[in-house]
């Protein structure tokens, strides 16, 4: 008897374990971090929530508690795609930042979201290479976060 009930225990377990690869894999989207010239992964958070673009400068993204790290030195929660705009917040060392939207026409579409950062004339630079079916590839500067203040990546509605 107490063999069958440990039987059906690990069967369970398996199932249960089964079923969420299944799901991470079918479902989400990947995110690769890569870091050159002496940077580190330990040092990126990437932040996925809702940063308007009717704001008066880039400050306002950094106090908006309702948004999810979705990777902080490594993946820490699953990635879904959500239909329409996805914003993330990039930032490297809790002192660089770059804030983009992700434009998505089908929440069952998938994508592999790829960010190197790099050194470059004593600046942080972010290379994004977004593959699915709305690529996104850009490179650029990231911002210093204490001139947030003064900053405004995206324009206001007027």
């Amino acid at each position: 008897m107490k063999k069958n009930k440990l039987t059906l225990i690990v069967v369970i377990i398996l199932i249960a374990l089964a079923i969420v690869v299944f799901l991470k894999f079918t479902f989400t989207n990947q995110i690769n971090v890569h870091t050159l010239n002496g940077l580190t992964n330990k040092k990126v958070k990437i932040i996925k929530g809702t940063f308007t673009i009717n704001r008066k400068n880039d400050e306002e993204i950094f106090n908006k508690p309702s948004n999810d790290i979705i990777y902080n030195g490594f993946q820490n929660k699953l990635l879904f795609s959500e239909y329409g705009e996805n914003d993330f917040l990039i930032i490297y060392d809790d002192k660089y930042y770059y804030q983009f939207r992700h434009f998505i026409f089908n929440r069952n579409n998938h994508f592999s979201y790829n960010y190197t950062f790099f050194k470059k004339n004593n600046f942080i630079y972010l290379k994004t290479d977004i593959q699915g079916d709305e690529n996104l590839h850009f490179t650029l500067k990231m911002n210093p976060i204490n001139n947030a203040k003064n900053q405004l990546l995206n324009k206001r509605i007027k």
